[in-house]
Parts: C-alpha cells; sequence; structure tokens
C-alpha cells in the first residue's frame, strides 16, 4: 500500500518528481511513476494503487488542465473523490476545470523545492489530516465462523455420553457423604469457661469486699490535704482547630512555582503541570531529537525531572498561552514527545490556531519544558 498516490499529466513528470522526493523525506511511500508493467492493463494497475492508497494528490498545470487530451486524469480524480482522499494542487497559475473550482487547491506555483516553505508545509499538514482519517476508519468484522455439522454430532454425543455415564456415580457419592455426617454433641454447642470469666468473678468479688472510702473530716486540715491530692487535666485539644477547620493553600495557573509556572491543576487541586518560565533558548531552531535531549538536560532552580510534553501535555500550554507566557508570538510550532506512525516523524502544535500535526523530526520548531508536580 502507497500512502500518497499522485494523479498529473504526463508531460509534468519531471516537474512532480521534486515533489515526490520531498514527500518521501517525510516517510511517507509515493506511487508517482505511471509506468504499466509488462502483462497489466493501465484500468486494473491503476484502480488497484488509488484503492490501496490514503490520499491522492491530483496537480493542475497549463497542459493538465486540458481533460479531453487528458481523459484518465478525470477518471483519477473522480475515483480519488469517491475515497475522500482527494487533495489539489496547482503547479501554474491556472484555474481548475470545471467541477473542481469549489476545491481548496495548495499553490506551489512559485515553489523552490524548499522544504520549509509556507505553501509546502499546508500541503504536508493536509497530506497528514487525509492519512490519519483513513487510520481510523473501523475495519468490517470477521465473518462468524460456523463449526462443522460432523463436529456438532460429535460434540453433542460425547457430551450425552459423560451425563449418562457419571450422573448415577455422582448421585451415589452425593447420598453417601450425606450419611455420613453426624450431628455435634449437646455438651459441645454450649459456652466453654475461659481464664477470662474467672478473672471477671474474682474481681467483682474483691470489688464488693472493699471497704467503703473513709468520708471527708469536718476539720479544715485533712480537707486541705484531700484537695491537694486532686488533679486537674485540661482537655488537650482545647483551642486547637479541627483538620477540615485549616484553609488548604489555593494554587491558580500562571503562578510561579516549583521551578517554572503551573499550566494545569488537576481535580485534586495538588498536582499538575509546570512549564518553564521561558522557550529553551535558540528560537524555533530545533529538530525533533535536540528537543528531547535538550528538555531531559535542562536544570531550572535545582530541578532536573523536565521533559519534553506530550500531545495532550503540549495543547494545555496552548489553552493556557496567555496565562502562562513566554511563548514566540511569531506562527510557529512546538515539539511534543509523541512520534507519528512514521518512524521519521512526530508530533508538533501551531500555537497560531493550536492545529497539531506529524511533522518530520528534521524540521525546526521551538520547545517549552515540563514537569509535574
Amino acid at each position: 500500500m502507497a500512502d500518497i498516490f499522485i494523479a498529473y499529466a504526463s508531460e509534468d513528470k519531471e516537474r512532480i518528481k521534486p515533489i515526490a522526493e520531498e514527500l518521501k523525506k517525510i516517510g511517507w511511500s509515493v506511487f508517482w511513476d505511471h509506468t504499466i508493467p509488462t502483462g497489466e492493463t493501465w484500468q486494473s494497475y491503476i484502480k488497484k494503487a488509488i484503492d490501496d492508497s490514503r490520499c491522492m494528490l491530483l496537480v493542475w498545470s497549463f497542459t493538465a488542465v486540458n481533460l479531453e487530451k487528458h481523459f484518465w486524469l478525470s477518471e483519477e480524480a473522480v475515483a480519488g473523490r469517491a475515497k475522500n482522499i482527494l487533495l489539489p494542487l496547482k503547479i501554474d497559475l491556472v484555474e481548475p476545470p470545471f467541477g473542481y473550482t469549489t476545491l481548496q487547491t495548495v499553490n506551489l506555483s512559485n515553489w523552490k523545492k524548499n522544504s520549509s516553505d509556507p505553501e509546502f508545509q499546508k500541503l504536508v499538514r493536509d497530506i497528514t489530516l487525509k492519512i490519519d482519517s483513513s487510520e481510523t476508519h473501523p475495519k468490517e468484522p470477521d465473518p462468524v465462523k460456523v463449526l462443522p455439522a460432523w463436529l456438532i454430532v460429535l460434540v453433542a454425543t460425547v457430551a450425552v455420553f459423560i451425563l449418562i455415564f457419571f450422573a448415577p456415580v455422582a448421585y451415589k457419592f452425593l447420598v453417601n457423604s450425606s450419611r455420613d455426617v453426624t450431628p455435634p454433641r449437646v455438651d459441645a454447642l454450649k459456652p466453654r469457661e475461659t481464664k477470662l470469666d474467672t478473672v471477671k468473678v474474682v474481681a467483682v468479688k474483691v470489688a464488693e469486699e472493699k471497704p467503703a472510702e473513709k468520708k471527708l473530716t469536718k476539720e479544715p486540715h485533712a480537707r486541705k490535704e484531700v484537695i491537694k491530692e486532686k488533679i486537674i487535666v485540661p482537655p488537650t485539644n482545647v483551642g486547637v482547630p479541627k483538620t477540615s477547620e485549616i484553609p488548604e493553600r489555593q494554587m491558580k495557573i500562571g503562578e510561579d512555582y516549583g521551578g517554572g509556572k503551573i499550566a494545569f491543576i488537576d481535580s485534586t487541586g495538588n498536582h499538575g503541570l509546570i512549564a518553564a518560565r521561558t522557550d529553551l533558548p535558540g528560537g524555533d531552531g530545533y529538530t525533533w531529537d535536540a528537543a528531547m535531549n535538550g528538555c531531559t538536560n535542562l536544570k531550572e532552580d535545582n530541578y532536573r525531572d523536565w521533559h519534553l510534553p506530550n500531545k495532550e501535555e503540549l495543547n494545555k500550554l496552548y489553552l493556557n498561552k496567555s496565562t502562562i507566557g513566554g511563548f514566540a508570538s511569531y506562527n510557529n510550532g512546538y515539539w511534543s514527545s509523541v512520534e507519528g506512525s512514521a518512524a521519521a516523524r512526530a508530533w508538533s502544535q501551531h500555537f497560531s490556531d493550536g492545529n497539531q500535526s506529524r511533522d518530520s523530526k528534521t524540521i525546526e520548531r521551538s520547545v517549552r519544558a515540563v514537569r509535574k508536580f
């Protein structure tokens, strides 16, 4: 299966080659050389390639817009549109033919074979969305397997045989077991007298035989001595507030804490995510590998457990970017630690619109480290 099928006029083959090569560098497989192998027909070969692809690039040029001459290009476009994988682009300043003018089209007419070109980057993001959406389509359930009739009959026969043979044996065993059960002795049901009960009886008798304490005499000096021996112990919890009455410290987003700024607080109010106060130095000059190493080696206020945020953590930074502060003011993306389905790609997020996309790891982005608390 090829990730991308490129439909174009054969006269534009040399102009299509650089586009296909750049897409391959990102990690996608591309079907663009439409040379029909020996023994194959155009209809069967191209149809299978379209059915196996997950995105189709329809390339318009001065030559390609003449669909009367390039009728097969129209048929390929219809097949891609039916699968909802069609992405139009133009390499010349032309208007697409009737029926395709309402589709959003990427403009590569001024492309200088530069992968960082804004229009080429837009094409990469659109392709990523198409491929990702095709990966989420549910598969058809496997058909229910039915056992052969002879196997069903065999299993039923064995079950009946077991029931007939073992049922009498099991019944006889249960009857004999019930006869062997002897009732408990009556004296065994009586409560046994323990040493503790004996101690209780002795204690009661001693208490009854203990002489009554002498009454307080009327002499002043005797009363004074008795009062001296009386000790008053105040309760230990007087003036101490209950645990529930002690107010807890309230944290908030953007507060300076734990070596950075609080970016997220969970439902307990005691745990969450801390973002570094600023981006890693160097602006948007970090490849994905450099971003991972930069966060791992970061030390802020003696904290060393920094890491590159995952997709969910990076989105929390985007949602609270104004409160946290310090993010790049220009239209740029930030790396996440999550890799794409292809080993050469990883996820990033554009803080201008919040869009997340899978980009080549060699593209340079900005980096903001985070740690948990």
